[in-house]
């Protein structure tokens, strides 16, 4: 889990959020609950759930999310690059 207190140009109030996963192998099932509270506008919170892919001897994971609640996002696709 995290929380962030932004104060930038694009963003200023906060953001928080709890994760957990499991991992078997290569796949990981993960569940995810986050709050996004701006100091102007509506505060969001939404769900996720996704299925991961880590490459075997590579940093590299791959991932698909569904997520549920306040935001205008519903299915999230990525390549991420562990450092």
């Amino acid at each position: 889990g995290a929380y962030y207190n932004w104060d930038n140009a694009k963003f200023k109030g906060s953001t928080m959020f709890a994760e957990a996963g499991v991992k078997y192998d290569k796949i990981a099932v993960t569940g995810k609950y986050g709050v996004c509270d701006p100091d102007a506008g509506e505060t969001t919170a939404d769900t996720t759930v996704g299925v991961h892919y880590f490459f075997d001897q590579h940093n590299v994971k791959t991932g698909m999310e569904y997520r549920w609640g306040d935001s205008k996002d519903l299915v999230l696709a990525y390549v991420q690059i562990v450092l």
